[in-house]
């Protein structure tokens, strides 16, 4: 499964947003579930939105079954827009 760049762009607060946007109750789910999994699988790409996804994609396998969850949840809410 491919998780979009967007998705990092909500995880951990990233330090390269220069303006929040409102985050869905599924963008906030995975900024909740995921943060240990962001930390302990892609903490050195944190500050680059375009790694940090990247990081996600390679890792995706190693993330933990709710991250999953919650990234899928997020991809499928991005695709009724």
């Amino acid at each position: 499964m491919m998780v979009r760049v967007v998705i990092a762009l909500i995880l951990l607060g990233s330090p390269v947003l220069a303006q929040p946007a409102a985050r869905t109750p599924a963008e906030e789910e995975v900024q909740r579930v995921c943060r240990s999994d962001i930390i302990s699988q892609c903490f050195l790409h944190v500050a680059d939105r375009e790694r940090l996804a990247a990081c996600i994609r390679t890792n995706y396998a190693r993330m933990s079954p709710p991250c999953q969850t919650a990234l899928r949840a997020v991809e499928a809410d991005r695709r009724q827009r």
